[in-house]
């Protein structure tokens, strides 16, 4: 039997290590790992018992945008042009995480309140419209556009305050579960104005258009 010094024994057990450590570092070289897409994974979306919860800065975050538009690219969008016609469990959603649990939304032309007034009366005085917005109050946005996909819903709308300004949002979902959610948060067009005709290569358009979400 042929006895092994303890200085080659040592020399052996490196060589050993390093060529373990070589073939994992070449394994990993090779290997993508897919971020998870699982509810609350990488995501905007987080629920909190049954409740949806929203994280803000992951959901107008660059990343999240990028993300969600390699999604919307892949869908074909089938339009909804009514609020009636989007699907109850996106208007639940939007619900849940409004505030006091009504997203409230009017379908494009129908009376909206811009700000403290209203739109969409023949009468144009102060007093008109406070009378009309006490005696009606009207919803508080107004739908634009909404297309829902397989997986994949986006949709635009009207908001009013010291001007009205037209937002953004793209929301991913699998089945009637919400996994991730995208939004704006600001002017359409900025100071450009809002385009109620724009669809969705236009949205797409001026979405990619944003840096840090913003004109």
């Amino acid at each position: 039997m042929v006895n092994i010094s303890s200085s080659l024994k040592s020399a052996i057990s490196v060589v050993l290590v390093t060529v373990s450590i070589a073939f994992f570092t070449c394994n990993n070289e090779v290997i993508e790992y897919e971020p998870e897409t699982t509810l609350g994974t990488y995501s905007s979306i987080s629920m909190i018992g049954s409740n949806y919860k929203i994280d803000s800065s992951i959901a107008m975050a660059n990343g999240t945008k990028q993300k969600m538009l390699l999604s919307l690219n892949k869908e074909n969008l089938i339009e909804k042009k009514t609020v009636e016609e989007i699907p109850d469990f996106i208007k639940t959603f939007l619900d849940g995480i409004s505030e006091n649990n009504n997203f409230d939304i009017a379908d494009l032309g129908e009376e909206w309140q811009d700000g403290s007034w209203t739109h969409s009366f023949e009468k144009n005085t102060s007093t008109e419209k406070a009378t009309a917005y006490i005696a009606k109050p009207f919803p508080t946005r107004q739908l634009i556009y909404c297309g829902v996909g397989k997986n994949v819903a986006l949709i635009s709308y009207y908001t009013g305050g010291i001007r009205m300004a037209q937002h953004v949002m793209i929301l991913k979902f699998e089945g009637q579960k919400m996994m991730d959610l995208w939004f704006d948060n600001n002017s359409y067009g900025c100071d450009s104005g809002a385009n109620p005709g724009t669809k969705k290569d236009g949205l797409i358009k001026y979405v990619k258009s944003m840096t840090n979400n913003n004109c």
